[in-house]
């Protein structure tokens, strides 16, 4: 609104979509794609793309293997706005926001060893080894795989229910595999939502 200081008028657009696929019993995949935007005029702000898998692999009732890879590309983004890469968004190991561009790519694998279900009826307990690779590039610089920077680690996950749902707390201690000048190589935070 131009009462409350905008120079246009604007259309905001968004659009998703996630699809589940059962290969076997043993294996589940989810797919993802997304696209959302400002149009100011005749031209985008703000409009980033994404695309995702998510696999997960029961090789027995205590064990789970999940994988992740997510891509985001943007595009004409506001100086305030940016993707961003780093312990809280799934590179653990580095610090809060340590990569930042317009275009990111997340790799990661996790291993989940069920250790106690149901402690007294309250909750369930899990550890977790992982690996990640990712990066974010800013723009103008090209998309190169030789920038990923990797970080591996371990998990305290605190659920219900085998820790399977969505929910419950996770403590993260991640080690960066690639040294930055000036800063920590160990990294731990704890998130209240498990996920897959």
């Amino acid at each position: 609104s131009e009462a409350l200081g905008g120079a246009a008028p604007a259309t905001f657009v968004a659009a998703g979509h996630q699809q589940g696929v059962v290969l076997r019993d043993e294996h589940f995949v989810i797919l993802n794609a997304a696209v959302g935007g400002r149009r100011e005029g005749a031209s985008w702000r703000n409009l980033a793309a994404s695309a995702g898998v998510r696999y997960l692999l029961k090789p027995s009732p205590r064990t789970a293997i999940i994988g992740r890879v997510d891509y985001v590309h943007g595009h004409r983004f506001d100086p305030e706005v940016q993707l961003r890469l780093g312990i809280e968004s799934g590179l653990r190991g580095y610090p809060v926001r340590q990569f930042t561009g317009n275009r990111s790519l997340l790799l990661s694998i996790e291993e989940r060893w069920f250790v106690a279900d149901d402690v007294w009826q309250l909750f369930s307990l899990g550890v977790a080894g992982f690996f990640d690779s990712g990066f974010v590039w800013p723009e103008g610089q090209p998309v190169h795989f030789g920038d990923l920077r990797s970080a591996i680690g371990v998990s305290l996950l605190v659920g219900s229910h085998r820790l399977a749902a969505r929910g419950g707390v996770r403590f993260d201690l991640g080690y960066a595999l690639n040294p930055i000048d000036g800063v920590k190589r160990w990294a731990g935070a704890a998130f209240s939502d498990i996920g897959f």
